[in-house]
C-alpha cells in the first residue's frame, strides 16, 4: 500500500512530490523555551533604535514621512508578542522550510506567516533560533528561547535580530503605507525634474 502510494507521486511533477513527501514524513514544528534571554532581548531593541536611526536619514527608495516614526511607535506600542519559527519541523532540510513570524496584537489581532527572507538552516550546527519576543510600551520586554544561543557568539544572531524587527516594522508599513510614505512621483514628476535641472545649467 505504501509503495504503491509513494509510486503516485512519483508520477507528478518533482517539486509537487517534494512538497507531499514533506507533508508525510515531517516532523512537528519546534516551539520557543522557556529561558529568557536578556542579551537577545537588548539585541533586538538595539536593532529597533538602529531602524529608527535610518528612518531619520533621507533616502529616496523610501520616502518617509517626516512623521512616520510616530506611526512606527504607535504599530509597535500595539505589539504584545512574535514568535520566530519555521515552517516545518526539524527533519524538514529543503528550501521550503521557511523562518516565519507570528505577529500578535495587544487587541488580539493575529498576523501569521510573516516571511523572514530566510531559510531554517537544519543541516547546519547552528541551528535555527525560535524564540517568542514580549513586548511592552512599544519596546522588547522579554524573549524565550531554550537556550541554543548561550552556545554560539552573539554576533551569530545579529541577523536574526535584525530580520524580526524588519519584518516586524514591514507588516504594518504594508498594511498602511500612506502612513509611511509620500506619494511615489508619477512619470510626469520625473520628467519635470529632468527639465528643471536642463534649465538650471
Amino acid at each position: 500500500m505504501q509503495e504503491r502510494f509513494i509510486s503516485s507521486i512519483l508520477k507528478v511533477a518533482p517539486a509537487t512530490a517534494a512538497a507531499l513527501l514533506c507533508a508525510c514524513t515531517d516532523a512537528p514544528r519546534e516551539l520557543p523555551g522557556n529561558l529568557q534571554s536578556p542579551g537577545l532581548a537588548r539585541m533586538l531593541n538595539d536593532a529597533l533604535a538602529a531602524e529608527f536611526r535610518r528612518m531619520e536619514v533621507p533616502d529616496e527608495a523610501m520616502r518617509f514621512k517626516p512623521d512616520a516614526a510616530v506611526q512606527t511607535r504607535r504599530w509597535l506600542g500595539g505589539l504584545k508578542e512574535v514568535v520566530a519559527r519555521c515552517r516545518h519541523g526539524p527533519d524538514n532540510d529543503t528550501k521550503a522550510n521557511l523562518l516565519e513570524y507570528d505577529i500578535r496584537l495587544q487587541d488580539g489581532t493575529s498576523i501569521e506567516n510573516v516571511y523572514s527572507g530566510r531559510n531554517c538552516a537544519y543541516w547546519s550546527e547552528l541551528r535555527p533560533l525560535v524564540m517568542r519576543v514580549r513586548w511592552e510600551n512599544g519596546r522588547v520586554a522579554e524573549v524565550l528561547t531554550d537556550g541554543r544561543e548561550s552556545r554560539s557568539p552573539p554576533s551569530f544572531f545579529q541577523n536574526d535580530a535584525t530580520s524580526l524587527v524588519i519584518a516586524v516594522l514591514r507588516t504594518d508599513r504594508a498594511r498602511h503605507a500612506a502612513a509611511y510614505f509620500e506619494i511615489a512621483p508619477t512619470t510626469a514628476d520625473n520628467a519635470r525634474a529632468w527639465q528643471e535641472k536642463e534649465r538650471a545649467r
